[in-house]
C-alpha cells in the first residue's frame, strides 16, 4: 500500500541546514574572500571555508527520503515510468528555469562561470541532465550534484524492483552495489567522475537508515554498513584527496546518518522526532526553499557581491565590510530563491502530486 505523504520536518531542516552552508560558501569563498583584507577569525573562517561539505548532507537526506517515499510500494515497470514522469515534474522546471536564468546572465555578461559556447547541444545536455557525462562545463557550477541525484533516483527504484522480484532479498541486489561503489570512492576501481558509483555510499547511507525505521534491516545490519562506510570513506579521502579533508566529509556524512537514525528511534506518543523536531521556523522555511536556493544561489550572490564591490570603490574589504556583503548576499539569494519557489517550484510540486504512483497495474 502506497502510504500519504507526510511532511518530516527535521528532514527539512537538515535541508535547510545543507542550503545555508553551500550558499554561505560560496559567498564567502568565491565571490568576497578573494576582494577582502584577511579572512574572519577562526572558527568563523574555517566554518564558512567548510560550507561544501552541506551537499554531502543532501545526498545522505535523499536517500532517505526516497526510500522513505516508497518504502511500500509495488514496483512494476508501469511504477518505474511514473515514477521518473513524477520526480521529472517536480524537479525539471525550477531546473529549467536556473537554466535559462544562466543563459540570460551569461548573454548580459553577469555571470562568468566557465561559460561554454551556447548552442541548442548545451542546452539540451542540461536540460536531460547529461552534460557531466559530455564533458561540457555546467552553466551554473552547482547543477553537478543534479546530475548524480538523478542517477541516485532511477538507480534506486529499479534496484527496487530487482528486490521484489528475488523475493524481496534486499541485500543480494543492494549488497554488491555497495562494495562497488566503496571500491570506486576508494579508487580501486576507475568509473568516470559523472557516474554516479563514487558518490552513492553517501546516498546509501540515507537509505539504510530508512529501512532501519521501516524495520527492514536489523541495528546490527544498519551499524555494520553505517561504520564500514565511513571507515572506507576516511580512508580513501585521506589517501587520495587533502587528509584535511577527510575527517570533517566523513563527521558530517557520519553525523547526519546518525541524527536521522536517533530522531527516527525517540519516539512521544505515536510519532517520532523525525515528525516532531523542526530546529526552528528559519531553518524550515529554507528548507522548503532549499531546492530553488541552491539553484539560484550562485547567480544571485555573483552578481550581488559584484555591485557591491563597485559601489564601495572596488576596495578591498574590511571585516564590517565582509560582514555586511556576505548577510546582504544571502539575503538577496534566499529572497530570490522564495521568489522561484512561489513561481516555479510550487506549482512544479503541485503539477507532479497529480501523478499517482499506484497505478491499475499493481497486482
Amino acid at each position: 500500500m502506497q502510504h500519504p505523504s507526510t511532511r518530516l520536518p527535521l528532514i527539512d531542516a537538515l535541508r535547510g541546514i545543507a542550503a545555508l552552508s553551500v550558499v554561505l560558501y560560496h559567498i564567502y569563498v568565491l565571490d568576497l574572500l578573494p576582494h577582502a583584507r584577511s579572512p574572519f577569525a577562526e572558527p568563523a573562517h574555517t566554518t564558512l571555508a567548510s560550507g561544501y561539505l552541506g551537499v554531502y548532507i543532501f545526498f545522505v537526506v535523499s536517500g532517505f527520503v526516497i526510500a522513505h517515499s516508497i518504502r511500500d510500494a509495488h514496483i512494476t515497470p508501469g511504477f518505474v515510468g511514473r515514477f521518473a514522469l513524477r520526480r521529472s515534474l517536480r524537479l525539471d522546471p525550477p531546473y529549467w528555469a536556473a537554466i535559462a536564468l544562466a543563459l540570460l546572465a551569461t548573454t548580459v555578461g553577469i555571470h562568468d562561470g566557465a561559460r561554454p559556447s551556447v548552442s541548442f547541444g548545451v542546452v539540451a545536455a542540461h536540460m536531460l541532465y547529461v552534460q557531466q557525462f559530455l564533458g561540457i562545463p555546467h552553466l551554473i557550477g552547482v547543477f553537478w550534484t543534479l546530475c548524480l541525484e538523478i542517477q541516485f533516483y532511477l538507480a534506486y527504484v529499479l534496484l527496487m524492483f530487482a528486490v521484489q522480484r528475488s523475493n524481496n532479498r534486499r541485500w543480494p541486489v543492494f549488497g554488491p552495489v555497495w562494495l562497488l561503489s566503496l571500491a570506486v570512492g576508494a579508487r580501486l576501481l576507475r568509473v568516470r567522475y559523472a557516474v554516479f558509483l563514487w558518490a552513492w555510499p553517501y546516498f546509501f547511507l540515507g537509505v539504510i537508515t530508512a529501512w532501519h525505521h521501516e524495520r527492514r534491516i536489523s541495528s546490527r545490519a544498519w551499524a555494520f554498513v553505517t561504520g564500514a562506510t565511513s571507515l572506507i570513506l576516511l580512508w580513501s579521502h585521506s589517501r587520495w584527496l587533502s587528509a584535511d579533508d577527510a575527517p570533517e566529509r566523513t563527521s558530517i556524512v557520519a553525523a547526519t546518518t546518525l541524527a536521522l537514525f536517533l530522531a527516527g528511534l525517540v519516539r512521544r506518543g505515536d510519532r517520532s522526532l523525525l515528525q516532531i523536531l523542526t530546529l526552528g521556523r528559519p531553518l524550515q522555511y529554507l528548507g522548503r526553499i532549499s531546492y530553488s536556493l541552491y539553484l539560484t544561489h550562485v547567480l544571485v550572490c555573483a552578481s550581488a557581491a559584484r555591485l557591491g564591490l563597485q559601489l564601495l570603490g572596488d576596495r578591498a574589504l574590511g571585516l564590517l565590510d565582509l560582514i555586511t556583503m556576505l548577510l546582504a548576499c544571502a539575503a538577496l539569494s534566499v529572497g530570490i530563491a522564495h521568489l522561484m519557489y512561489i513561481a516555479v517550484e510550487r506549482p512544479a510540486q503541485r503539477l507532479s502530486r497529480r501523478v499517482r504512483l499506484r497505478g491499475p497495474d499493481r497486482g
